[in-house]
């Protein structure tokens, strides 16, 4: 497998960037955005602890709010038992994110994923 497939099936580790397997959320946004050229948002480790407001107003100044998330490496934010809310990213269709119940990483239809707030990547937002 390559590219943002090979990130199906990778276990869940908080923190982890994915170079020994392992990966959080956050990183297999920002590895979702790499492999489809799109710019990251500035990356912040508080966002660890931050509550879901300050997360947002800081991808705010990365993208626009959008109403579904329908394209490759659109953002969101999704519920989450383990921390209230996780990262997510749009592909192929889909949401590409952590599965609970697997503790790893999972694709499912964008319809099957209750999304709180989604992004999407808009230079003209940095203005």
């Amino acid at each position: 497998m390559s590219g943002c497939e090979s990130y199906l099936g990778r276990p869940y580790q908080l923190g982890a960037c994915g170079s020994a397997g392992e990966i959080d959320c956050i990183h297999l946004c920002y590895g979702v955005l790499e492999e489809l050229g799109i710019p990251a948002p500035d990356f912040d480790w508080s966002w660890y602890e931050a509550s879901p407001r300050i997360v947002m107003r800081a991808i705010q100044g990365w993208g626009k709010r959008i109403a579904d998330p329908a394209y490759d490496g659109d953002i969101s934010l999704v519920p989450s038992k383990v921390q209230r809310w996780a990262f997510a990213v749009t592909w192929q269709n889909g949401i590409l994110h952590i599965n609970q119940a697997t503790q790893a990483v999972h694709w499912l239809p964008r319809h099957l994923v209750p999304v709180k707030r989604s992004y999407r990547y808009c230079p003209l937002s940095r203005i």
